[in-house]
């Protein structure tokens, strides 16, 4: 009988060698851990434990740890094993690591002309506007939202324009958020070419750099489905933490080989707007 290194008591050994049961092999050949031998107390492995190293006089303090930062090993509790990290409790990082921090818009008017900024063809109220992006994950129905009648009159546009015969109020969504159909949206694109709108153009710089890309969960609370088969970045402003605390809107047209074009679905301030080329540059 050999004391059994796995915790059961004592094992007879495989009558083809005269040792310990495969249990045993296991544990006696597994990795010792860092920080020291392992010790056999009891039948039972045991990890030696590290105590914490301590600093040296005069040396300042550690900083105390961040959420998303492994805690030390040793000290009360302590295992020898490190604790899970656990992911930081804050969305996004402020300004988005894959936001467009700059984007261009062709336009034939001088930014004389634009003392508003730039504004849709169909501008939406603030509220209209975040209605339009619930309409879009399918939190709000239609005829709730602030621009119903609206949507119901520019269908029948729409109608005449496309070559598809019928639209629901899901299909002009698509149609705004994934064309170049006009509507409540002002298009911009993160290429200075424009998508092919910079020729005979005054080309205009518009400072992105107050946005940031919000998980479309975190911005609509409740969302389970999404209304189309193609699915854009949404963009608001940096310090907001949803669609309610929003006064920038904007969904990012991502597709591979494609279009990279930003629709504002809220005004661009004049302030965030300056002349990139003029029209008669060379």
């Amino acid at each position: 009988m050999t004391a059994c290194l796995s915790g059961r008591g004592f094992c007879q050994g495989p009558a083809s060698t005269g040792h310990r049961c495969l249990d045993c092999q296991k544990a006696a050949l597994a990795p010792r851990p860092v920080g020291g031998p392992a010790s056999v107390t009891n039948a039972t492995i045991r990890p030696a434990i590290t105590p914490a190293a301590v600093p040296a006089a005069g040396t300042p303090a550690a900083p105390p740890a961040r959420a998303g930062t492994p805690a030390p090993v040793g000290g009360p509790g302590a295992t020898g094993r490190p604790a899970p990290v656990m992911p930081p409790a804050s969305v996004a990082p402020a300004g988005g690591s894959d936001a467009p921090r700059v984007v261009y818009r062709g336009d034939s008017r001088l930014l004389t002309d634009l003392p508003r900024g730039f504004e849709a063809r169909v501008p939406l109220e603030l509220e209209a506007a975040r209605d339009f992006i619930r309409l879009y994950t399918g939190v709000k129905q239609l005829e709730d939202c602030a621009f119903a009648e609206d949507v119901r009159k520019r269908r029948i546009t729409l109608e005449s324009d496309s070559p598809t015969a019928v639209h629901t109020p899901v299909d002009l969504v698509r149609l705004i958020i994934a064309s170049r159909i006009p509507g409540p949206a002002v298009s911009t694109d993160p290429d200075v070419a424009c998508g092919g709108y910079a020729s005979g153009r005054q080309i205009y710089r518009i400072d992105t750099s107050h946005l940031r890309v919000v998980p479309w969960n975190e911005a609509v609370p409740g969302m389970t489905q999404r209304q189309t088969s193609f699915w854009p970045r949404l963009l608001l402003d940096r310090d907001a933490r949803s669609l309610d605390d929003a006064t920038t809107i904007a969904v990012w047209n991502v597709k591979t080989g494609g279009t990279r074009e930003v629709m504002f679905l809220t005004p661009i301030p004049r302030d965030t707007i300056a002349t990139h080329t003029s029209a008669t540059d060379a």
